[in-house]
């Protein structure tokens, strides 16, 4: 019994329905509220995902965004400054606090399991066989290993041009052609979903991935030279969630959620939750009560051990077995080693 949650960054429940894909994001599904960072005035995903893995807010969890591309913790100098900010300071220069900061030497960690361990936070894969995929400010060895992006400020900075001229204000466009664009990014998005693919065929309880996808065209959308892409990509995402679908078994549940909505470039409070199962939607009205509904639907095995290819996955030991060592030769006279 495997729970998989897809994490569809600025999956927006009304485009969803506008797009009509609504349903195929979840049989049982409906429109969560999220809520603004205190900061920049608008819901931040480096603090909304968290929040969605552990129910509780930043004022508990320590993890709070100081600027729209950043975000830091329980560190005492932001703290200060953030507070201070909060009577002394113009919003227009608070919202540069995190990296003005960052250019003066202040650490930027990239929190994991052992953060929420020391702060006494917990979070819904403890106790769980689990895999957990590229999650902001959620971050495990297995995404350095896969090399899976969990932050996506290198990209925007080198595929992305930023204006700041004009009348119209700051402003972003593909600083590559679309196509060559939209196919980056749905190359980022298929890379995670190949590991969910291959995770769900062994007995974990709880697969989570982080999405950007979403995200990133909702952003790029209302500049790109080419019409209807937010569309075309919430087709796609559908698409790949249809497929994630069909490799389940009966007794498995798949979940989507979103941090918030997107529209026409800028964040709503319209975040997605949809579920295989109703249960896993019932009583949850926010963000924060999202993990509430997947401990509903998620078994709790109490262990780490290694997840075993599932029953309805395995195959028959047929294959031939060789040494070690001649495998080894062969590779290195092929060059792959």
């Amino acid at each position: 019994m495997t729970t998989v949650v897809l994490g569809w960054d600025a999956l927006d429940y009304e485009l969803a329905e506008q797009f009509g894909t609504k349903e195929k994001f979840g049989k049982y599904n409906k429109c969560i509220d999220t809520f603004d960072n205190d900061v920049i005035g608008k819901p931040h995903t480096a603090e909304l995902w968290p929040s969605i893995i552990t129910g509780v807010g930043p004022e508990t969890h320590g993890i709070y965004a100081t600027s729209e591309g950043s975000a830091d913790w329980e560190n005492p100098v932001v703290q200060t400054a953030a507070n201070a900010a909060e009577h002394i300071i113009p919003d227009r220069l608070r919202t540069s606090i995190g990296a003005l900061l960052r250019a003066h030497g202040a650490e930027m960690r990239y929190p994991g399991p052992d953060y929420y361990d020391e702060e006494g936070v917990d979070t819904v894969f403890d106790g769980r066989r689990s895999l957990p995929i590229a999650i902001p400010n959620y971050r495990v060895d297995t995404d350095h290993r896969f090399g899976v992006l969990t932050d996506r400020g290198a990209q925007f900075a080198e595929y992305v041009d930023f204006d700041t001229s004009g009348e119209a204000g700051k402003w972003h466009e593909p600083g590559i052609p679309d196509h060559e664009f939209a196919e980056l990014v749905t190359g980022k998005a298929v890379e995670k979903l190949g590991i969910v693919r291959e995770a769900v065929q062994r007995d974990y309880d709880l697969v989570f991935v982080w999405l950007a996808y979403l995200d990133t065209v909702g952003h790029l959308d209302p500049v790109m030279r080419e019409h209807g892409y937010q569309k075309r990509a919430y087709r796609q995402a559908a698409s790949w969630t249809e497929e994630v679908r069909s490799l389940l078994q009966p007794e498995d549940t798949l979940v989507c959620v979103s941090d918030h909505g997107l529209r026409k470039g800028y964040h709503t409070h319209d975040a997605y939750l949809g579920a295989s199962e109703e249960e896993a939607i019932e009583d949850v009205e926010t963000v924060l009560d999202v993990r509430n509904g997947v401990e509903r639907v998620t078994n709790r095995s109490n262990t780490d051990s290694s997840p075993q290819i599932r029953p309805a996955y395995q195959q028959d030991p047929d294959r031939n077995h060789r040494d070690p060592e001649s495998v080894r030769e062969q590779l290195s006279e092929l060059g792959y080693i």
